[in-house]
């Protein structure tokens, strides 16, 4: 697969780490491929329909989902970064150390979590949101129960990727859950179980990845040894703290946007976004299976000081994303017009809503393994106040594009707040970094991807009055068309022919 272009091109590593990313990047691919298909099918034809009359369920799902990743990003600890940063270069003595703070601290999460979340979080919600509180207040033990799986998925989803077995974690990611909300959205449109059975169903597929991921760790060897002897608590307990919201403040910030458009819109208007939202976000696929064993080895690079190679593979990252990315991208603005015409009339008229959060997707690939440097080097601690900065920046350009007492322009201020927002971290993270190790991600065949998206783009401004599937069939083939045109002219990605011929070989 194309996701196999993206290699570690590195003179003095050993090839088998370029086997490594080139295996695992392929099969994290056709995870991400069969869960964007799944999601495409539910979120495209049967939520709209399943919940037609009813777009505030729908909206219940999105809040209850997007709460309980909030919640769990913050009381995970970062456990998830830990090991990824220092379990792969610890020596076998001191790595069941590693992995005992990590459990620790993450049970010590679930149990803090859980006496807030009982105790005072209606409390909390509905200082934030009286409207979610008052929804939630109904599905507090759905909401916990979804909070502590995300929280020991997190942990567990760290060793895996520590042990550079990323295709798991897609797979029980993108592959189960999105194939269980598709058959229980199925199951409630034909009216086979009732709304209450479906959101049980849906829960229950949460714990079950997480089980899952637990029994296969202890299967592979995680042996947590306790008491903990070491004197490196102190720097594995401040460096989760400042890493906790590395992960969790781009998570946040896409759910954030669904939480306040349910407290300054409503429920339904929820349901409209999330439509809108994923087909835009599909923009992000190659991202996903890049960055998920791309991260790991960027870890191992930093570790070993070898930056010369670390740059070499920012580059290529940030590119390789952008070029993929972007292709994506010029075929979903040029085919939506046509494609929105698919959907039941409600959820029609939110063709910008894709298009800036399309925008934030290439604000934030253009960057490539950016966030790995900054978090998995010593400047974590900038790390974290970037993105203490993103959440806030996130929270006010949202109320003020949203209500109205600001410009009032609903769930596009949104998805328009979403995109300043990533373009102002991403560019924060860019100069953090030139600063600090003298690389940047930029180069000429960088700006010339970034010609090949402003060239294509405007093809989604040509009105073509045809059928729905002949319009997306025509326009989707001319820009696609026109994009690869430019690619191979410009020659934008070299590794494609180097990956083939070392294929060949």
């Amino acid at each position: 697969m194309w996701y196999g272009f993206f290699k570690y091109p590195l003179p003095s590593i050993k090839l088998r780490f370029v086997g490594i990313i080139a295996k695992q990047a392929s099969k994290n691919s056709l995870s991400i491929l069969l869960g964007t298909l799944a999601g495409a099918i539910n979120t495209i034809l049967v939520l709209p329909r399943a919940f037609e009359q009813q777009p505030d369920l729908w909206g219940l799902i999105a809040v209850l989902i997007s709460w309980a990743v909030v919640i769990s990003q913050i009381f995970s600890l970062g456990s998830t970064n830990l090991l990824i940063r220092f379990f792969p270069k610890a020596d076998e003595s001191e790595q069941p150390y590693i992995l005992s703070f990590g459990a620790l601290t993450t049970f010590i999460g679930t149990a803090l979590m859980s006496v807030i979340l009982l105790l005072f979080g209606l409390d909390i919600i509905n200082f934030l949101n009286p409207h979610d509180a008052e929804v939630i207040s109904n599905h507090r033990l759905e909401l916990w129960i979804l909070c502590s799986s995300l929280i020991f998925f997190a942990l567990f989803s760290g060793y895996f990727s520590a042990r550079l077995r990323t295709p798991i974690i897609q797979f029980l990611q993108e592959v189960v859950l999105k194939c269980v909300y598709l058959f229980s959205a199925l199951l409630f449109w034909f009216e086979v179980i009732p709304f209450t059975a479906m959101l049980w169903l849906i829960v229950a597929s949460y714990v079950a990845v997480s089980l899952y991921l637990i029994f296969s760790a202890f299967a592979m060897g995680f042996t947590p040894k306790w008491p903990i002897k070491t004197t490196k608590i102190k720097d594995w307990f401040e460096y989760q703290l400042f890493s906790i919201l590395d992960r969790g403040a781009n998570i946040i910030v896409g759910r954030m946007d669904i939480l306040m458009i349910s407290a300054l819109i409503g429920l339904s208007d929820v349901a409209f976004y999330t439509v809108a939202f994923y087909i835009g976000a599909v923009t992000q696929l190659p991202q996903k299976s890049i960055m998920a064993i791309a991260n790991p080895i960027a870890s191992k690079a930093i570790g070993n000081e070898n930056w010369k190679e670390l740059e070499t593979v920012y580059e290529q990252s940030a590119r390789m994303q952008l070029l993929l990315g972007g292709f994506m991208f010029c075929c979903i603005w040029a085919t939506l017009d046509h494609f929105m015409l698919l959907f039941p009339e409600k959820f029609r008229g939110a063709e910008m809503v894709v298009f800036y959060i399309g925008l934030s997707k290439l604000f934030f690939m253009a960057t490539g393994i950016s966030g790995a440097i900054l978090v998995y080097s010593d400047e974590f601690r900038k790390n974290f106040i970037l993105n203490v900065s993103l959440i806030v920046i996130t929270l006010f350009t949202n109320l003020y594009f949203i209500s109205e007492n600001g410009l009032n322009m609903g769930i596009e201020g949104a998805a328009l707040a979403t995109a300043i927002t990533f373009a102002v971290y991403n560019l924060g993270k860019v100069i953090i970094i030139q600063k600090r190790f003298k690389m940047n991600p930029f180069s000429k065949k960088f700006f010339g991807v970034c010609l090949a998206i402003s060239m294509c783009t405007p093809i989604g401004f040509w009105k073509l009055d045809v059928s729905p599937f002949l319009g997306i069939v025509i326009k989707g083939g001319i820009a696609g068309f026109a994009f690869a045109t430019f690619a191979l002219i410009l020659n934008l990605a070299p590794e494609a022919k180097e990956f083939l011929l070392a294929r060949k070989k």
